[in-house]
């Protein structure tokens, strides 16, 4: 203890640059020696990667008599929470050797290694820096509600380690609310505060149901923009972000309920929407509109259309007792995005297909789907976006994929291998990188399970839009599972990622 309120004395001579003169803080004698402290390390956050350092301690001192603690250092150290209480150091080991999981947001920390003598309470002391680094940039993003009805994440990474409950270790605490979107976006513009610098990274964009929100950097997952700073001005407490994707010329689109923005260049920030219109949840990119698309008007129960300079026209007006239960986009269909609705006063589901170019969208067809067919009745619905003409569902515990090419809409079961009958199949989703994207090409089916409050997810290669053979990978975490969307760090900006950025539609 007398140790530990030695150290607290001294905190006032932190600095956030960590440049404090150690030898004001070693007491120089030959009876206590420390090597094997290396002065600098690195380490991965949220990996299960472990930090171990095991010192040579030479002393005249027994062993008995010597104490040991290992302090963690943060920026923040010295200074007071939001209760006015003084953040003191994080007690990491009180042994000689350390060993901890590291599972700390990415960032400078210093590390300090204490030897005492417990006769008489003479101490020295080791430094190193601890350089904190996230594998955030490429992986699958899984969207989960949690047992307290809030959104958190986890990560699939690169190494197909999965790192649970992401905001809470970063942040601090989950985003407040039940999950709502989850948006990639790849070179957002921004204001970094730290330097004052407009750069450009990736990002998810994340909204709940209560309307908290930000967009995310997924090096760090450091917060880009929320309410306060998305416009220039502070958006109001009822503006309920939707969509952010890009258009052909470089424009970042913003979707609200209030309307549609657009930006090029600059801070990044939105100004004055570009069409005034509700929009949506329920919207489709459509890349071969050179960032048109499509989306549905809640408000006045409308299917809209937009082109590639955001302007807005209705498509089908006055649907007074419809409800939207699912877009999507399928590329090989002749009319690619896709919508279905519901007709509330009879209960009958309708497929609108919409065709997309330079001009606008139009109406392609509309087609009710048969009631005892399971598009019918179906609690999910999912597209293969790009090598097949397939709308999946899960009905009954069960995937069927219907052919929307075909004139009766016909379907069939997908019966993936190696789940357990014990298993609930909530979760259906076609998620692929092109292969001539820089990375590795990849075509999966991805497949999810519930179970209370464990999720699983198996990840199939594909055949014609049917998944081959057993699972590739699987994972299991906790939470309710909502969605998965993959995101890559090899992106530049001549690739056509820019134009189809949403290769996931569940």
């Amino acid at each position: 203890m007398k140790k530990i309120i030695y150290f607290l004395t001294l905190l006032p001579l932190l600095t956030s640059c960590f440049d404090d003169d150690s030898t004001a803080w070693t007491q120089k004698a030959g009876d206590i020696t420390i090597t094997g402290v290396e002065g600098s390390y690195t380490s991965m956050s949220f990996v299960g990667e472990h930090l171990t350092i095991s010192p040579t301690v030479t002393t005249d001192y027994s062993d008995s008599d010597m104490d040991y603690q290992w302090l963690l250092i943060s920026q923040k150290t010295g200074s007071t929470d939001e209760q006015g209480k003084t953040i003191e150091p994080e007690l990491l080991s009180s042994t000689k050797d350390l060993d901890f999981e590291v599972n700390l947001p990415p960032g400078e920390y210093q590390l300090r290694l204490y030897a005492k003598a417990k006769s008489n309470d003479y101490t020295v002391t080791k430094f190193a820096t601890l350089m904190v680094q996230t594998d955030f940039t490429q992986g699958f993003y899984i969207l989960k509600e949690t047992a307290e009805g809030n959104t958190e994440l986890d990560l699939l990474n690169s190494k197909d380690i999965l790192s649970e409950n992401l905001l809470q270790q970063v942040k601090g605490a989950p985003l407040q609310g039940k999950p709502l979107v989850m948006i990639p976006y790849y070179k957002m513009r921004y204001v970094d505060t730290k330097t004052d610098e407009i750069k450009t990274d990736h990002c998810l964009m994340l909204n709940t149901e209560a309307n908290n929100y930000y967009i995310v950097r997924t090096t760090d997952l450091a917060t880009m923009y929320d309410r306060s700073n998305i416009f220039f001005d502070e958006a109001p407490a009822d503006e309920i972000p939707y969509a952010l994707h890009q258009n052909a010329m470089n424009y970042t689109i913003l979707q609200t309920n209030k309307g549609i923005y657009r930006v090029s260049g600059g801070t990044g920030q939105f100004g004055v929407a570009t069409s005034v219109v509700p929009t949506s949840k329920y919207y489709v990119y459509d890349p071969y509109s050179y960032g048109g698309g499509a989306f549905w008007d809640p408000v006045n129960h409308s299917l809209v259309g937009k082109n590639y300079n955001q302007r807005a026209s209705t498509l089908v007006a006055n649907l007074t007792n419809y409800d939207c239960l699912y877009c999507g986009y399928v590329y090989l269909a002749s009319a690619r995005s896709q919508f279905i609705l519901r007709d509330n006063s009879s209960g009958n589901r309708y497929l609108y297909s919409l065709k997309g170019a330079i001009s606008g969208m139009s109406v392609g067809s509309t087609r009710q789907f048969d009631a005892g067919s399971h598009m019918a009745k179906a609690s999910y619905y999912a597209s293969n976006a790009r090598t097949a003409t397939y709308i999946y569902c899960i009905d009954g515990d069960k995937i069927y994929a219907c052919n929307i090419n075909a004139a009766d809409l016909a379907e069939v079961e997908i019966r993936p291998e190696g789940i357990p009958s014990n298993e609930n199949i909530t979760y259906v989703a076609n998620q692929f990188w092109f292969s001539n994207y820089q990375g590795t090409p990849f075509d999966y089916l991805i497949v999810g399970t519930q179970s209370g409050n464990t999720y699983k997810l198996y990840f199939y290669n594909t055949n014609g839009g049917a998944p081959t053979g057993t699972p590739v990978k699987t994972v299991q975490g906790t939470g309710i599972l909502k969605k998965v969307r993959f995101m890559s760090q090899n992106v530049y900006s001549s690739d056509f990622t820019q134009r189809f950025p949403y290769t996931t539609f569940d």
